[in-house]
């Protein structure tokens, strides 16, 4: 691990440690500073769904007819809903998610596993903000660009976290860099007028996090082998996004093909 990779770890450990602390501070801060009264009750589990819909310009997708939309909206509604009865700030919980994947690469130094675990908790609360948002009306547009560049700040801890535990510094750059031009070419599709693109790839974002989470257990595991073991998770993230990338081509050449056909 880090360990046998930089004889100054204990030092970067001690001022990561720092870091957190006072960004947790901040995260607090902004937290109490603007929490809001709600004028009125969250909308229930069906009028989620209905906000949902609409935030997301899918008439035809039915949440609840859709196994697996279904559960995950089920579950950020479940978390959202008592954030959003304390008017907490959808905000506040975008930077609390940042705050925690800052925590990766802190913690994969002295404990992959956690890491592990952390990273996937800091992936549940970018959904938690987005449902916060809908349950409280106070979904913005400036939001909703700051939650996208917080996102790629987020997966660039995540893949430090590797780094941390011992991958390549080349393969989890190469894997951040996959995912920074998938999200950047669904962005400008959706700049083109597509809106919603409306394709899942296969390097979606929980594929990504599952990538680097299994290969921080396996550091964990294997310490003997962390290297290789991280190195190949972020290796695994750049090709899977390498996949999604071509996908996305595909959808968006028949898009547009349809787009221009008289």
């Amino acid at each position: 691990m880090l360990a046998a990779l930089h004889p100054d770890r204990d030092r970067y450990f001690a001022l990561g440690l720092i870091t957190l602390a006072g960004a947790a501070i901040v995260v607090i801060g902004h937290g109490v500073r603007y929490r809001r009264a709600l004028t009125s009750p969250p909308v229930d589990l069906a009028g989620w769904f209905a906000r949902w819909q609409t935030q997301h310009n899918a008439p035809d997708v039915d949440p609840a007819k859709t196994t697996v939309l279904r559960i995950f909206l089920s579950l950020t509604f479940r978390l959202a809903q008592p954030l959003a009865r304390r008017g907490v700030s959808p905000t506040s919980v975008t930077f609390a998610g940042l705050w925690l994947a800052g925590v990766v690469p802190v913690a994969a130094m002295r404990l992959p596993l956690l890491g592990a675990v952390i990273c996937i908790v800091s992936s549940v609360l970018d959904g938690v903000d987005g449902a916060v948002a809908g349950l409280t009306g106070r979904a913005t547009r400036s939001g909703f660009v700051l939650d996208s560049f917080v996102d790629r700040l987020a997966e660039a801890a995540f893949f430090g976290g590797l780094v941390t535990a011992g991958a390549d510094v080349r393969a989890a750059a190469a894997g951040w860099a996959g995912v920074v031009m998938l999200e950047y070419t669904r962005a400008r599709a959706g700049n083109a007028g597509l809106g919603e693109v409306g394709v899942v790839t296969i390097a979606e974002r929980p594929t990504r996090v599952l990538c680097v989470a299994f290969g921080l257990i396996g550091a964990q595991a294997q310490p003997a082998h962390a290297t290789a073991v991280t190195t190949t998770a972020a290796l695994v993230a750049a090709a899977t996004a390498v996949v999604g990338i071509g996908q996305l081509a595909v959808h968006l050449r028949r898009r547009f093909a349809e787009e221009t056909t008289p």
